[in-house]
């Protein structure tokens, strides 16, 4: 019992603090070569159903940290005529491990029987969305999944999760060229 408690413990902690990171894009859309962005307007966004997910405080940190992501890539924020519109979306997925215990088989009163330890957590997913102004077409997306240590989503995670993200994300032209 002691055994297992320890291997659970040690999965949660370190699974807790990895972050990981995933993209998919268009590859006929050559997005480098845009440089300018504008965010989907709130009134395009989905049904704001989890009120400790999606509120003003965590709308405020994801665009800070991507604004500020996208600027070193060398794009710039452009309210009318923008190449490119952005959007994200926060999933929080209810998750169980299921763990036998690696001595094998503990005996009651009847029969041996196999331990299994029961873990039950909750993984965050951020996504975000780069689509197309002309025809909101998405052509790049990335995301990332950790496990949650506590219902909040912090700043610090968000900052965490969109640097990794935008670790993948192509920089842009103007920025190659100078022309910041």
């Amino acid at each position: 019992m002691k055994y297992a408690t320890i291997v659970i413990i040690c999965f949660v902690t370190a699974c807790s603090n990895e972050i990981q990171v995933h993209r998919d894009f268009d590859r006929s859309t050559e997005i480098h070569r845009r440089t300018t962005y504008s965010w989907l307007d709130k009134k395009d966004i989905e049904a704001r159903n989890n009120p400790l997910v999606y509120n003003e405080l965590n709308d405020k940190r994801i665009k800070n940290a991507v604004d500020l992501q996208l600027q070193k890539k060398g794009y710039r924020l452009q309210s009318e005529g923008s190449e490119l519109v952005v959007h994200y979306h926060i999933v929080i997925d209810n998750k169980t491990a299921i763990y036998t215990d690696p001595q094998g088989y503990y005996y009651n009163n009847y029969w041996s029987m196999k331990r299994v330890d029961v873990y039950r957590y909750r993984e965050g997913t951020l996504i975000i969305d780069f689509m197309d102004s002309r025809n909101c077409e998405l052509i790049w997306r990335g995301w990332a999944t950790s496990i949650m240590d506590h219902d909040e989503i912090s700043e610090q995670r968000i900052r965490q999760a969109i640097e990794k993200i935008f670790g993948q994300f192509p920089v842009s032209a103007s920025k190659e060229v100078g022309t910041e």
